[in-house]
């Protein structure tokens, strides 16, 4: 499971600022999933590539983040790091990057970084992935959720009563996505399968 935070919306210019990843895995045998090792958790220099975008006032206030104070790390460090921490966690398992709008928000960002950093994305993950959002649109399109057409994760985590107040962190979206999930399939009557 893993979570982004950026500077912006513009895919182009705008570099992630922190990310966060927790590895699950599910028990052999059985439907349940859990945590695997440690979790990850980054902070990137400012500006991570040349013709990157200042970090926005409106992004930095979202994501309670103090120009100030930022201490990152350069965006390949950060990916080499991320890459052994997914070999650490998964052994030669490939991973399958999962996340809550991740196909169309954090996967492309996270492949642009891997190929400023000149690593291919399969050295740490899968071809495959998948977005949490889809369970939701599925349980909304079921009748199991009662949401407004936009599906942002806080508004999902609000209906669901998981929202945490520090919403726009990527350690707390990771574990509020992992939470939503339960709540999803609970409601499907599929048990817990993530903790």
């Amino acid at each position: 499971m893993l979570d982004t935070e950026t500077g912006g919306l513009d895919l182009e210019k705008d570099q992630i600022l922190t990310l966060d990843a927790v590895y699950l895995e599910r028990a052999k045998g059985t439907s349940v999933w859990g945590k695997m090792g440690a979790p990850f958790h980054a902070k990137v220099a400012v500006p991570a590539f040349m013709g990157a975008n200042h970090p926005s006032p409106e992004a930095l206030k979202v994501n309670r983040i103090n120009m100030l104070t930022w201490k990152g790390d350069t965006e390949t460090k950060v990916v080499h790091n991320l890459v052994r921490w997914v070999k650490a966690v998964a052994g030669k398992n490939y991973i399958i990057m999962c996340g809550y709008n991740s196909d169309s928000f954090d996967r492309p960002r996270l492949e642009a970084m891997f190929e400023r950093a000149r690593v291919r994305w399969t050295e740490a993950f899968s071809y495959k992935s998948m977005d949490v959002q889809g369970l939701v649109l599925w349980a909304k399109v079921m009748g199991l959720l009662e949401l407004p057409h936009r599906t942002r994760l806080v508004d999902v985590a609000k209906e669901l009563d998981c929202y945490d107040d520090n919403a726009h962190d990527s350690a707390v979206d990771v574990a509020m996505t992992i939470e939503v999930m339960n709540r999803i399939l609970a409601k499907a009557g599929q048990g817990e399968l993530f903790s």
